[in-house]
C-alpha cells in the first residue's frame, strides 16, 4: 500500500496497512537540498527537488505544496521579505486603509508570479509523485486573508465597527479563495488545507465566528472542488461544533493543546481528526520528551480509525535535527 492508498483508506473508512504519518515539511526541503529559501520559494523546480529529498529521507504520507501564505497577500500587492532559514513573510500590507481595498480587482491567478509559483509547484509534484502520494495545497481561509492585506488590527477594527465594509472585503477574499483553490485542485492537489485564526472561537469572539466566518464558509466551501482540512495554525481548535456541519470539511487538525477525547465527542465518530503534535517545537525537544508525546498520542487515539497523526502549527523549523523527525515517524507508524 503506497502513501496515497494509505491516506485515502483512512479518509474513506477503510483500514490501512499502517497509520499514516504527516509532517509539515514544506520549508524543510530547502535544508535537505541546501538551497536558500529565497531561491527555493521562487524556483518551483527547486521546491519539488526539495520535496523529493523529503520523500527519500523521511517519506511522510502527504506531500505539501509550498506553505507560503504570504504569496496570497503578495498577489494583492503586499510586500514580502525572504528570511535566511524561514518562509517568506509579509513586510508591508497592501492597503493602508479600508477605502483603498473596497474597489480592488481580484488578482489574476493565471499571471501573478507568486500564485504561478505555487500552481507550478503543485503541477510538478503531481507529475512526479502524484501516483504514490496525496498532495495537499494550503490556502488561507477567506476570513483570514484580509489580515495579509490590511494587517490584523485594521481587519479586526473593520469587523467590529464597519460591517458593510467587512462584507465587501469578505466577498472579495471568498471569490479569490474559490478561484485559487480550484486552480490548485485542477493542477493536481487532492486536498486543501485551510489555516486561519479568525474562524476560531478560542481566538476571536464566538459572535465573530458565528456572524462572519460560519456563513462565509457555508457559502464558499461547497464551491471548492476538493475536501478541506480546517487547520487552526497551532491554536486550540475546540470548540469545533460550529463547523462540523460546514459542507466539504472532512477533517480538523488539532493542536497540541486540544483534548483528542473532547474533539472526538464534538466531531462524532466518523469525522477525520488530525494532529496533535506541535511541529515547530520539535527543534527544542529531546528524544525522551518526543517519545513521551508520541506515546501519549498513541494512547489517546488507540482503536480510533478516523485519525491521522500530523504536526500542527507552522513549518517544522529549518534547523530541526532530522533524527527527531525520523523518531516521530517510527513511533507514530505503529498500529494502534
Amino acid at each position: 500500500m503506497n502513501s496515497k492508498e494509505r491516506v485515502f483508506s483512512v479518509i474513506t473508512g477503510k483500514e490501512p496497512d499502517r497509520p499514516p504519518v504527516v509532517f509539515t515539511l514544506s520549508l524543510y526541503g530547502s535544508k535537505l537540498i541546501n538551497v536558500p529559501p529565497e531561491i527555493y520559494y521562487t524556483n518551483y523546480n527547486e521546491y519539488v527537488r526539495g520535496q523529493a529529498a523529503v520523500i527519500n529521507q523521511i517519506e511522510p504520507d502527504i506531500l505539501l505544496a509550498p506553505f507560503a501564505l504570504s504569496y496570497e497577500g503578495a498577489a494583492f500587492g503586499s510586500e514580502i521579505t525572504y528570511l535566511n532559514h524561514g518562509v517568506p513573510n509579509i513586510k508591508k500590507p497592501a492597503f493602508k486603509n479600508i477605502s483603498d481595498m473596497l474597489n480592488i480587482k481580484i488578482p489574476d491567478i493565471d499571471t501573478d508570479k507568486h500564485i504561478l509559483y505555487i500552481r507550478n509547484s503543485v503541477k510538478l509534484l503531481k507529475q512526479e509523485f502524484g501516483d504514490s502520494f496525496p498532495i495537499a495545497a494550503i490556502v488561507t481561509s477567506p476570513i483570514d486573508l484580509p489580515i495579509l492585506l490590511l494587517g490584523l488590527d485594521l481587519w479586526l477594527e473593520t469587523i467590529l465597527f464597519n460591517k458593510d465594509a467587512a462584507k465587501i472585503i469578505s466577498d472579495i477574499t471568498a471569490e479569490f479563495c474559490i478561484r485559487y483553490a480550484n486552480a490548485l485542485i485542477d493542477g493536481g492537489a487532492d486536498l486543501i488545507v485551510m489555516p486561519g485564526e479568525f474562524w476560531n472561537p478560542r481566538i476571536v469572539s464566538k459572535d465573530i465566528a458565528i456572524q462572519y466566518a460560519l456563513p462565509l464558509f457555508i457559502r464558499t466551501f461547497p464551491q471548492i472542488k476538493a475536501p478541506i482540512v480546517l487547520h487552526s495554525g497551532g491554536n486550540p481548535i475546540s470548540p469545533i461544533d460550529l463547523y462540523v456541519q460546514v459542507p466539504n470539511v472532512i477533517a480538523f487538525l488539532l493542536s497540541k493543546m486540544d483534548s483528542f477525547a473532547d474533539a472526538r465527542k464534538i466531531a462524532g465518530k466518523e469525522r477525520l481528526l488530525m494532529g496533535n503534535m506541535e511541529g515547530t517545537h520539535l527543534f527544542n525537544l529531546n528524544e525522551q520528551t518526543i517519545e513521551k508525546i508520541c506515546y501519549k498520542i498513541l494512547e489517546d487515539t488507540k482503536n480510533d480509525t478516523n485519525f491521522i497523526f500530523a504536526t500542527a502549527g507552522a513549518d517544522i523549523q529549518y534547523d530541526t535535527d532530522i533524527n527527531k523527525i525520523i523518531l516521530v515517524k517510527k513511533i507514530m507508524s505503529q498500529r494502534r
